[in-house]
């Protein structure tokens, strides 16, 4: 009784300061030293059939040992799993504790190539009475002593009970970050969502509300200027009451392709925020000559794009209006004024231009 105590304590000791993967690591070892097995590993289940399963950590001839993977079948670690063992297991416990006394090097395919004499498995268990992996203990001498294979069946069933803790713990901590993980990939698509156009893949007005507010407040802080660029595909109206919504939609998704293709992802952003009406708000270093030179390179790039409808290729331009940001600016609210007065002379000399206004 006093060696079982010893060896039991020993067992708890050696662990006592370790959580998580580390406690893994030192109950394999002491296992390893205590019981004084030759190969020792806990496990934990793959998937929900019960066929694999992933060491978490092993010790082997004194040294600890990388996980692995493997396919039960063919392995005495297969039968802690059986709901029926068959022969010539008949009268082996299902669902408890496996014990082989000697020649597993001979009775199982995978261990044909070593020197295993005797075999224990212990199954561990979630709190919901479902198997989640086992301690394997192999030794290279046989167990056909009854007592000396009792006690370490009874010292490993104890000792497992903290291993299956553990591991419960370990699990539940898991299931809990994966389950935040998913929650927060579910709200970056939802927040993603909402801030997207569908039709477009553009960011949506409310962003681009967000956004001319945020680029507003940086002017008042640090004066520095953005300025902001309005393009509206003309002919929309007409496109869709003579051809069909279908084809305003390819018109739609086409221009909004050019305006992503001819801007600056890292400082210009594209917004669909109306029906024909898109918006590209710039920041950094830029100037008349260069708000000009952007709508130009637009008006040119929606002037080769044409859309196909009943046989008939359908041309397509826009009109454009742009501003710089100014210091006089009160709200965000200015600054698409001038911009929106801009567009609106654009269309009025005759469409498929760029005004660019002060």
């Amino acid at each position: 009784m006093t060696n079982e105590y010893t060896i039991l304590r020993n067992l708890l000791k050696e662990t006592a300061n370790f959580t998580g993967g580390d406690f893994i690591t030192a109950a394999v070892k002491a296992m390893a030293v205590e019981l004084k097995t030759d190969f020792v590993f806990i496990t934990k289940v793959i998937g929900n059939e019960q066929q694999t399963v992933e060491v978490l950590a092993a010790w082997r001839s004194g040294e600890a040992v990388a996980g692995w993977n493997f396919d039960l079948h063919g392995t005495p670690c297969d039968l802690i799993y059986q709901t029926d063992a068959g022969q010539p297991w008949t009268q082996m416990r299902i669902g408890q504790t496996v014990a082989i006394a000697k020649n597993v090097c001979q009775l199982f395919d995978a261990t044909r190539s070593t020197n295993y004499e005797s075999f224990i498995g212990i199954p561990l268990w979630s709190r919901k009475g479902k198997m989640i992996g086992h301690v394997a203990l192999f030794y290279e001498r046989d167990m056909e002593d009854d007592d000396q294979r009792r006690l370490i069946v009874e010292l490993s069933e104890l000792f497992c009970q903290k291993v299956q803790a553990e591991l419960n713990r370990m699990l539940l901590e898991q299931a809990r970050e994966q389950l935040l993980a998913e929650l927060e990939k579910a709200n970056e698509r939802l927040t993603q969502e909402s801030i997207t156009d569908a039709l477009t893949g553009l960011y949506n007005r409310r962003y681009f509300t967000k956004r001319l507010q945020q680029a507003f407040a940086r002017l008042n802080r640090s004066d520095e200027r953005y300025a902001l660029v309005l393009v509206d595909l003309d002919h929309l109206k007409t496109l869709n009451d003579v051809h069909g919504h279908a084809a305003g939609d390819a018109a739609l998704a086409k221009v909004a392709a050019v305006l992503l293709e001819s801007t600056r992802h890292d400082v210009e952003t594209v917004f669909r925020i109306g029906g024909d009406e898109f918006a590209i708000l710039c920041s950094g270093a830029i100037d008349r000559d260069g708000l000009r030179s952007l709508g130009e390179r637009i008006n040119t790039a929606v002037e080769t794009l044409c859309i196909a409808h009943g046989g008939v290729a359908l041309p397509l331009m826009v009109s454009i209006g742009a501003t710089l940001s100014a210091s006089a600016d009160q709200c965000p609210q200015d600054i698409y004024v001038r911009a929106d007065k801009a567009l609106y002379t654009a269309k009025r000399c005759g469409r498929n231009t760029t005004v660019v206004t002060d």
